[in-house]
């Protein structure tokens, strides 16, 4: 295998587990923010039907 494959294997593995890193993050992120919308629509809803 030559040098220049090796160099794109190796940058190819590196860019895709950042990606991953990211995505993982961020879809964290939003879901931890919808579930925060999601009881305060619902907490507000119940208290004035309560």
């Amino acid at each position: 295998m030559s040098e220049a494959v090796q160099i794109a294997l190796v940058t190819a593995l590196f860019n895709g587990a950042v990606t991953w890193g990211v995505m993982t993050t961020k879809l964290a992120w939003m879901r931890r923010d919808l579930d925060e919308v999601r009881d305060f629509v619902f907490k507000k809803n119940a208290c004035s039907h309560g």
